[in-house]
């Protein structure tokens, strides 16, 4: 069985730890799952080393094309941005 854990970004705080335990210890019991977050952050590479180890993440924004890889804000509407 496939099992994803999805984080919109591997940001400072609980819930992304909660999710690199909670993807580790499915592995540990047999399962096929990874961490699937929707955009990479560069300082992210760097967050929770020590929890990484081990745990595949699938990162959604390497697969973007690239018209959706830049993006530009629009005051007031945030929404718009992918970012």
């Amino acid at each position: 069985m496939k099992i994803g854990i999805m984080l919109d970004r591997i940001t400072p705080g609980g819930p992304p730890k909660a999710a690199l335990e909670e993807v580790r210890y499915l592995r540990k019991f047999g399962y096929d799952a990874q961490l699937v977050v929707i955009m990479r952050d560069k300082a992210s590479e760097y967050r929770y080393e020590d929890l990484r180890r081990g745990v595949p993440i699938l990162y959604l924004s390497d697969r973007f094309p690239e018209l959706f890889k830049k993006s530009i804000k629009f005051p007031g509407f945030a929404f718009f941005s992918s970012f």
